[in-house]
Formats: C-alpha cells, sequence, structure tokens
C-alpha cells in the first residue's frame, strides 16, 4: 500500500502528517517553535528553527508509524503564507525570516503603494501589507542595508524547507501569487516592483505548478530524517491553497471557515476577482487556472489563546465550551474585537487594538470566553459579507482549523454566518492537501478533483443555524460593526 507525507510548516509548528492513498491518516507528528518578537510588532523565525523541527517531525511521525522511509512513495508541502526569507550567495539563511504577521513595513508598504498605485494594485489583484514581502524587503533595504546587497535569492517559508529536502531552488503559483511580488496579470514577477526596490529576476524562484516535481530527497536530507533518498518532492502550496484542497474544495459555491491561529474565509473563483476597495486577497489555486478570494483576519484561535492562557490561567477548551454554551445569547453583549495584532480584512490597520465592549456587573468568565469566540466568527462575517457582495456564490461553508474541533464555535458560526456548516473527516486539512498534491504529483492520481474524491470524506460533526439566534446575533453584529468606526481615532 502506497504512503504519501505531507508537511506542514505553520506559525507555531511543524508537522508531519502521512496517509494512505484514500487519505487515511497512519500517522503524524508535530514539533512547536516560538515566534521571537525582538522588538513590538516585530514577529521573525528562523529558518533553520523550522528546519531543524521539520526534521524531528519527520522521523517522528516514521517512528509513531513503525514506517521506514522506503514506504513514503512522495512528500507534498504546506506552509505558512508571504513570509520573507533572504538567502545569501552559498545558500546561507541572511536573516531571521519576517513572517506574515509582522508590522514593521507599515511605511513601507503605505510608500510602496503610493509610488506604484493603482497599476500595482491592478497587476498584483492585493494590496500590499505589512508582512508580505514587498514591504519586507524594502524594510531590509531601507534599515540592513548591507545585508540587502548579499541578498541572492528570496524565498517563501515552505519553499525554504522544500530546498533543505532536496537541494533545489524553486516555488510554485499559490504561494508566489501571495508573496505580493507576482504580477497575477502577466504571469510574471512583478517588473514594477523589481524596479522599484533594485532587485532582479534572477533574485526570484521559477514558478511551477504545485503537483510538479521540485526534485528528490538528497543523501544528506535523507540521513537527518529517515526518507528515502529519491523519493520525489511536489512542489506543494501555500497554507490556505492546502487547506482548500484537504477540504476538498475545487469550485465556486463553497466556502471554507477556518479557524487556526488566524482566520479566513476563502471560496474558489474561475478567475481573479477585482475589488477596488482593496480589502480581500486574490491568490492562485492549486488547481491549475483557478483561483480563491480570501477575506483574512490575523486573531483567530490567537484571540481564544490569549484569553485563555493571559486572562483565564485555564486551557481546558473542552469544559469552557460546556459551560459557556449553557449562556443563553444576548442582543446586549458583551462583544470584543479581535483585534489583538491589528486587522486585515475588512479594516487593514495593523494599528487596530482587540476591545471588549459592553461589560456588567452580571457578566462572567463564560460570557468573556463565548464573546472571544463570538468576535472571531463576528470578523469571519465581515469578510464573508464582502466576498458576497463581490457576487461570490456561498452556498455551502466547510469549518476549517481548529475551531472545527469545537461544537459550540461550529455552532456560532452556523447562527452569525447564517449557513450550515459541514466538516471533513479530518483534522489537519493543509497537511492532507499536501498529501493530495503528493499523490497526484507521483501519478497516484491522475489529477487533483480525482486525488480529492478518493480522500476528502464528510465529517460527522455539524452544525445548522437556529432562526432566533440568526436574528440576535445580527442585532449583535450591528453593535460590533460600529465599534472600530467609533474607536479608530483612539488606537
Amino acid at each position: 500500500m502506497p504512503y504519501f507525507a505531507g508537511i506542514d510548516l505553520g506559525t507555531s509548528s511543524v508537522k508531519c502528517f502521512i496517509a494512505d492513498q484514500t487519505g487515511q491518516k497512519i500517522s503524524a507528528h508535530h514539533v512547536d517553535y516560538d515566534v521571537a518578537v525582538p522588538q513590538q510588532g516585530y514577529a521573525e523565525q528562523d529558518p533553520l528553527t523550522w528546519w531543524s523541527a521539520t526534521r524531528s517531525a519527520i522521523s517522528g511521525a516514521l517512528k509513531k508509524g513503525n514506517l521506514s522511509g522506503e514506504k513514503i512513495k512522495a512528500v507534498g508541502l504546506s506552509g505558512q503564507m508571504h513570509g520573507t526569507v533572504l538567502l545569501g550567495r552559498k545558500g546561507n539563511v541572511l536573516r531571521p525570516a519576517i513572517l506574515h504577521c509582522d508590522g514593521r513595513a507599515q511605511v513601507e508598504a503605505g510608500q510602496l503603494s503610493e509610488w506604484l498605485g493603482d497599476s500595482l494594485f491592478q497587476s498584483l489583484y492585493n494590496p500590499l501589507f505589512s508582512g508580505s514581502q514587498p514591504p519586507s524587503v524594502f524594510w531590509v533595504k531601507k534599515h540592513e542595508p548591507q545585508l540587502f546587497e548579499k541578498i541572492t535569492c528570496i524565498l517563501l517559508p515552505k519553499d525554504y524547507i522544500r530546498y533543505c529536502l532536496t537541494g533545489e531552488i524553486g516555488t510554485e503559483i499559490t504561494d508566489a501569487s501571495a508573496s505580493l511580488f507576482y504580477d497575477i496579470r502577466h504571469g510574471e514577477w512583478s517588473r514594477q516592483l523589481l524596479q522599484l526596490l533594485g532587485l532582479s529576476q534572477h533574485q526570484f524562484p521559477q514558478v511551477s505548478l504545485p503537483y510538479d516535481q521540485a526534485g528528490v530527497i538528497s543523501q544528506t536530507a535523507a540521513a537527518q530524517t529517515g526518507l528515502a533518498a529519491g523519493t520525489p518532492v511536489v512542489f506543494g502550496a501555500g497554507d490556505q491553497a492546502a487547506q482548500l484542497l484537504g477540504n476538498g474544495v475545487l469550485k465556486p459555491g463553497t466556502a471554507t471557515s477556518n479557524i487556526g491561529t488566524s482566520g479566513q474565509i476563502c471560496t474558489p473563483s474561475f478567475g481573479p476577482v477585482w475589488n477596488p476597495k482593496g480589502n480581500t486577497n486574490t491568490f492562485a489555486h492549486a488547481d491549475k487556472g483557478m483561483f480563491y478570494i480570501m477575506g483574512a483576519m490575523l486573531s483567530a484561535g490567537l484571540s481564544l489563546k490569549w484569553f485563555t492562557g493571559q486572562v483565564l490561567r485555564d486551557t481546558n477548551y473542552r469544559e469552557l465550551d460546556e459551560q459557556a454554551a449553557k449562556l443563553p445569547v444576548s442582543a446586549k453583549g458583551p462583544v470584543f474585537l479581535p483585534y489583538l495584532c491589528g486587522e486585515r480584512t475588512p479594516h487593514l490597520d495593523a494599528s487596530a487594538k482587540g476591545v471588549f465592549f459592553g461589560l456588567g456587573l452580571e457578566h462572567s468568565y463564560l460570557h468573556m470566553y463565548r464573546a472571544v469566540m463570538e468576535g472571531v466568527v463576528f470578523a469571519l462575517k465581515d469578510s464573508m459579507e464582502i466576498l458576497e457582495a463581490l457576487h461570490l456564490p456561498i452556498h455551502t461553508v466547510v469549518a476549517s482549523g481548529g475551531g472545527a474541533n469545537s461544537k459550540l464555535w461550529l455552532q456560532i458560526q452556523a447562527d452569525i454566518l447564517g449557513h450550515e456548516i459541514r466538516t471533513t473527516s479530518s483534522s489537519e486539512q493543509a497537511a492532507l492537501g499536501a498529501v493530495i498534491l503528493a499523490a497526484t504529483g507521483s501519478g497516484f492520481y491522475a489529477d487533483l478533483s480525482q486525488a480529492c474524491e478518493q480522500m476528502v470524506h464528510p465529517g460527522t460533526a455539524y452544525a445548522l443555524p437556529d432562526p432566533e439566534r440568526v436574528c440576535i446575533y445580527q442585532e449583535l453584529y450591528q453593535t460590533y460593526r460600529a465599534l472600530y468606526p467609533k474607536l479608530k481615532e483612539l488606537y
């Protein structure tokens, strides 16, 4: 029986997920690491830490599954998006990677947007934001000029891991389009941006398809991971594109509601979608020629982790869920704005802050706990309403990420979003997406559609919207929407 390995490089951990040709999990192992915050608003990680953790995750998954490396037919990757990895002439890492949630380059993002104007926006189909590659590289040029001169290659996070596995430099269309250096309209690295920043096409990798073979496991990587030398490695995908695959979402009409560290509402489209307000993202889907449109929030599961860890000092989520589920829904709140790291959709405001509003003596920690969960879904509703206003049909919503494991959070999503919420049988959708790419790229399946049909299965958990709660939440949502404009000048 063939097995496939998916490596999912996240912001807080890396996971190796091994599955068979039906998508059935054989084993998995994850290794945690931290985000470094050398100054307020900064977010960095050492790519060498990623690689060390990846080696341990792979060897751990093989050991748990009692598998030899020769059993793995192919390897795929998924990874955190937008981050900036800078390599020198010998392939050495020049500095810690600047992550997607880094806020240092707000000024640079604004300057680039102002200088290049609508022509840049219309070619990228996306607004620049602090944490995306162009502002981060511009920041390095201004603040670390000697290091900037040493840059020979600019990579995305998961592409660095694949480089360590194979010794080959490259990227693929989903992550390239999300780097915001890639001109979606013309299908090339943006000549405008490169010229403005003093960069050349040679400093960027060739762009391939996610299921194309990128190389094979090198002898060195084999000795360090337990995988067999010569095992095919496909390019992989950015984590949101991989997560869509892991949920079997290939065509328009279905959206994923992802509550991980950050949160996203994503839905496929047959072509790129122009949003003149610039508060959504248009990125390439893993399926050739397809795109997905995304609204993104920065602090989804992170908000609940912050509240339970820093305020409650209690992370027994199951017990907290059970108690909070007994509370009646009230249009009087309290209301939580989940802007702990600023916000992307719909505000694009790195200075936005988290807020509890409407607290009274009648409220307990459970009301606040539930308000955090509701606030996260209100933020996702912001994104969903924008996608629907762009004439993107959403008939079905599939819950993904850690939020899909909470019965209470599923019900809150159904009641606030006003849709039936479905799940899939896997709780590791992005990693499964990487496995699907490996199975397709190695030729086991003819295409992604066939692979998803065989490897993605419906879950048993689901939630239906309750009409009474839907009405109450609509009223509470109006309060939520009114708060940011009134507080913006105080941030």
